[in-house]
C-alpha cells in the first residue's frame, strides 16, 4: 500500500509539474491585446497633363495604441504606360523641412493613356497603382454678383457671390475639384515715393460664417462637387486685403475633372482638416486605388477661367 500510495503521489507531482511547464510554454503565443499589423508603403500622387510626375512615398508604422508614417527615400519607384516602363523615379530632397518626392526627369502623361506605377522598398510589399487623366471638362461662365465691401481693422473686404458654370457630361458620373483664389498683387512705397509692385500671388478665398467646411488651402481653396447642382455652383466668399501693401486682382477658378479615387480621398482630408497642396497628405492610412498598400495615385485634368471683381 505504500508503495502504491507513494507511486500516486509521484504520478501527481508529474502531471503537475508537466502542466505547468506547459502553461509556461503557452505564455509566448497568447495573442496580444493590440494589433498588430504588417508596415505598409504609402502611395501620394495626384499628376495632370504638361507637368512632370511627382510621388511622395512613405511607409506605415503600427506602434501600441497610435499609428505613424515614415519617409522613404530608397525605394524603387517605376512609371509604366501600357506594358512599356516610360521611366524610373528619382528621389529629390526636400528643403526647408519640406518631404522630399520621386519624380520623373522628362516623362510628361497625357489625357487618355492608361499609366501604372509601382513603388518597392525592403522590408514591405511591392505597391502598385493605376490611374489616367480625364479629359478636362470647360467653365463655360464665371460672373460675380452682390459685390460690396467693408472694413475691418486694415483689411478691406470683398463680400461677393460666384456662380460657376461647366459643361457637365450627361449619363455619365462626374467628379470635380473646384479650386478658387484671388489674384493679389503686393506693392510698397519706395523712398521717393514711388510704387514697386512684387510680382502676382494668390490669396485664399474664404465663406463669410465658416459653414464652406470645403475651404482649407492656403493660396487656395477647394470645393469637391459631384456631377453638376441644378442651376451651377453658386457660392458666398469674402476676400479679405491689405490696401497699404496689396491690390486686388482677378478671381480665379480652376475646375479639375477628377476620378473617383481623387474625389474620396479628398473628401477624407477635409473632413480631417488636413491640409492639400498637389500632392495628399499620406498620414491617413487608408486605400483607395493602391493594391497591397496605402494612399491613392490619381490623375486630373483642368481648366481655368479669371474674373474680375467688378469695379476694380
Amino acid at each position: 500500500m505504500r508503495l502504491i500510495k507513494h507511486r500516486a503521489n509521484w504520478f501527481f507531482y508529474c502531471t503537475l509539474f508537466s502542466g505547468l511547464a506547459l502553461l509556461a510554454s503557452c505564455e509566448e503565443i497568447i495573442d496580444p491585446p493590440f494589433e498588430i499589423e504588417r508596415p505598409k508603403l504609402i502611395i501620394s500622387s495626384n499628376f495632370s497633363p504638361d507637368t512632370t510626375v511627382s510621388v511622395r512615398l512613405t511607409a506605415s508604422q503600427s506602434i501600441v495604441g497610435e499609428r505613424s508614417v515614415r519617409e522613404i527615400t530608397n525605394a524603387n519607384v517605376t512609371l509604366i504606360e501600357g506594358n512599356e516602363v516610360v521611366e524610373k523615379l528619382h528621389f529629390v530632397p526636400g528643403v526647408n523641412g519640406e518631404p522630399g518626392v520621386y519624380r520623373t526627369a522628362s516623362f510628361i502623361p497625357v489625357v487618355g493613356r492608361l499609366y501604372t506605377l509601382h513603388a518597392a522598398a525592403d522590408g514591405y510589399d511591392v505597391a502598385s497603382a493605376q490611374s489616367s487623366i480625364p479629359t478636362s471638362v470647360e467653365i463655360k461662365n464665371l460672373v460675380i454678383s452682390n459685390l460690396t465691401t467693408m472694413s475691418i481693422g486694415e483689411l478691406r473686404v470683398y463680400d461677393f457671390n460666384l456662380s460657376v458654370e461647366y459643361n457637365d457630361p450627361d449619363f455619365i458620373e462626374n467628379f470635380y475639384d473646384l479650386r478658387l483664389s484671388q489674384e493679389v498683387y503686393p506693392y510698397r512705397l519706395t523712398s521717393t515715393g514711388d510704387t514697386m509692385f512684387m510680382g502676382t500671388i494668390a490669396k485664399s478665398l474664404m465663406a463669410p460664417d465658416e459653414a464652406l467646411n470645403d475651404i482649407r488651402v492656403a493660396g487656395q481653396a477647394s470645393v469637391l462637387i459631384k456631377d453638376k447642382p441644378e442651376g451651377g455652383v453658386n457660392i458666398h466668399l469674402q476676400s479679405r486685403i491689405n490696401p497699404s501693401r496689396e491690390a486686388p486682382g482677378k478671381i480665379v477658378a480652376e475646375l479639375r475633372t477628377v476620378s473617383r479615387p481623387y474625389y474620396d480621398f479628398q473628401r477624407l482630408l477635409q473632413r480631417e482638416g488636413q491640409v492639400f497642396n498637389g500632392l495628399t497628405e499620406p498620414s491617413v492610412t487608408s486605400s483607395f486605388n493602391v493594391s497591397s498598400g496605402y494612399g491613392v495615385f490619381a490623375g486630373f485634368s483642368q481648366n481655368t477661367q479669371k474674373v474680375n471683381l467688378a469695379g476694380y
